[in-house]
């Protein structure tokens, strides 16, 4: 419930961890939930950059590359 509260806002970045296959399942339900196509888009999911992630520490650094490279990319706009 938290997670279509915060696609329904205009938060600048909304992201969850899981696996591919735990993303897709989560994209499902929250599609039949009613969320549209484009607050479904606004979920870059898994959250962070595709580095390979595996240890807490590892996903922690990946998550904030991804918001270190969405302020970058804001800021040239």
């Amino acid at each position: 419930m938290a997670l279509m509260e915060a696609l329904a806002t205009d938060a600048c970045h909304v992201g969850t961890p899981g696996s591919i296959r735990t993303t897709q399942k989560r994209l499902k339900t929250l599609a039949q939930l009613a969320l549209s196509p484009t607050q479904l888009a606004r979920l870059p999911a898994p959250v962070g950059l595709d580095i390979g992630s595996k240890t807490p520490n590892q996903i922690a650094i990946s998550i904030l590359a991804q918001l270190t490279l969405l302020q970058r990319k804001k800021k040239t706009t």
